[in-house]
């Protein structure tokens, strides 16, 4: 990529990026690999994701030029590695987002959301043709949600997924299973792990059924332990007892 192949400031990060990685630039950076900056990517986007829930503009705005920092930063390492630039992946996103759209670009036109949603899938497939439909789901993801987008995935290959009382009867059924080894003598940890893991299976399938994100659900909950904990650390009169796992009233 060229210095002016692109915005001026965008340009300008560029090339702040090959100073730090140049002779005479930042040690630390120069070591750096793909592998060796793969979580700080994962981090950085779950900040941006905190600065918007906590409707923080000015943290979101710090937040996302450290994703960009980061988009620049693994463009370079991979340009040496593999030989694209950044211009490559702006010019291959421009495109593939012009192909997914294409009742925007000159085809024909949908009049709802669900008719823009399944276009965009008919044109993803077109291009993953052969590949699970799962296939586009990082298995980075956190659980819950992979589990959440895996059910959504699903769905659009028209797969009957289960009703409301189907998912509260799967999700009765699996906790049953894993009370059940919970209570032999002789626990097994993989049986465990197994049942624990159908358990929470069952339940993200039973909150979609409801239209409940899990992830957000949980999130939430984490959110009230930790105001509590904090309240408690604050305030010596305050003590953390079981109403610590109980809801708030």
């Amino acid at each position: 990529m060229t210095a002016g192949s692109s915005s001026p400031n965008l340009s300008r990060l560029v090339e702040t990026m090959r100073t730090l990685l140049g002779e005479g630039g930042c040690p630390w950076d120069r070591e750096q690999t793909l592998e060796s900056i793969r979580s700080h990517m994962l981090e950085e986007a779950y900040e941006v994701a905190d600065a918007i829930d906590q409707k923080d503009p000015e943290a979101l705005r710090e937040e996302r030029g450290d994703v960009l920092f980061q988009v620049v930063f693994q463009s370079e390492l991979a340009a040496k590695r593999y030989g694209f630039s950044l211009q490559d992946i702006i010019d291959d996103s421009c495109a593939k987002m012009i192909r997914r759209h294409p009742y925007v670009f000159g085809g024909p036109k949908v009049n709802s959301v669900d008719e823009a949603i399944k276009a965009w899938e008919q044109a993803k497939a077109k291009e993953k043709k052969g590949r699970s439909v799962l296939a586009g789901i990082p298995k980075a993801l956190p659980a819950l949600l992979r589990a959440a987008r895996s059910e959504e995935k699903i769905s659009s290959l028209n797969v009957p997924l289960q009703g409301h009382d189907e998912a509260r009867q799967a999700s009765c059924q699996a906790f049953e299973t894993l009370l059940g080894h919970s209570q032999q003598d002789d626990r097994h940890p993989e049986a465990l792990s197994k049942a624990f893991g159908n358990l929470l299976f069952a339940l993200v399938r039973w909150a979609r059924s409801l239209g409940v994100d899990s992830e957000s659900a949980l999130r939430q909950r984490l959110d009230l332990v930790s105001n509590r904990v904090q309240q408690a650390e604050n305030d010596p009169r305050l003590k953390l007892n079981k109403t610590l796992w109980e809801d708030a009233h």
